[in-house]
């Protein structure tokens, strides 16, 4: 018998990853046995072992899958040459049109994450903790640049805004899904033009003054 490469045994193990991401996301955690994945993988039970000895790790690589999907990155590579206020408004249509296009997978992962990391604070706190500080760094690095160029008003605590911003973005991806998946694109242009709206309200038109509750 033939033995299996490095990318055949790479390319199983991904697929029963994606098997079980896609079960995790759809049904939770505690719903989905062992037997489950390998059916929607398309192995034997006994097989699904070789690869992942136990559930517990199985759930622990979708952890890392969710918050490994490179936000901080994504955040560095938008609209580099564009000025900070706008790469803010660029950052939030990037984020709209991923969650349009994997149909919210990702804001799912994540706040599954986040729940799981309030019960397991040193295995997956760790992972959650790493990776937002990262995108929280990049993010705060625009802000502050924005506030240097007078586009955003510099009494605002840089720290506090960005991790309100992320809170913000948590918020509506959680409230668009639970209109279901044939209303998602509408409650996310609904909700992120409310955002858009915001950002202009911090920019120059209000002379670095940030009149949110200003009347037009």
């Amino acid at each position: 018998m033939a033995r299996m490469t490095q990318a055949h045994l790479d390319a199983r193990r991904e697929n029963i990853l994606e098997a079980a991401s896609t079960l995790f996301l759809n049904r939770g955690f505690v719903g989905v046995t062992m037997q489950d994945i390998a059916d929607e993988a398309g192995i034997s039970a006994g097989a699904i072992y070789r690869y992942y000895p136990s559930k517990d790790d199985l759930i622990h690589a979708f952890f890392e899958l969710c918050v490994g999907y490179g936000p901080a990155e994504m955040v560095r590579q938008t609209a580099p040459e564009a000025a900070p206020l706008a790469r803010l408004h660029r950052i939030i249509d990037a984020v709209q049109t991923m969650w349009v296009e994997n149909k919210g997978e990702h804001i799912i992962g994540e706040i599954q994450t986040s729940v799981a990391s309030i019960h397991h604070p040193e295995e997956v706190g760790g992972l959650l903790r790493d990776a937002r500080e990262q995108l929280h760094t990049a993010l705060q690095e625009i802000v502050e640049e924005a506030q240097r160029c007078g586009e955003i008003d510099s009494n605002f605590d840089s720290e506090a805004f960005v991790i309100a911003m992320h809170a913000w973005v948590h918020g509506i991806g959680l409230i668009a899904l639970e209109y279901g998946e044939e209303r998602l694109e509408e409650q996310l242009d609904m909700m992120f033009g409310i955002y858009h709206e915001v950002l202009r309200r911090l920019g120059p038109a209000n002379g670095g003054r940030a009149g949110l509750l200003d009347a037009e």
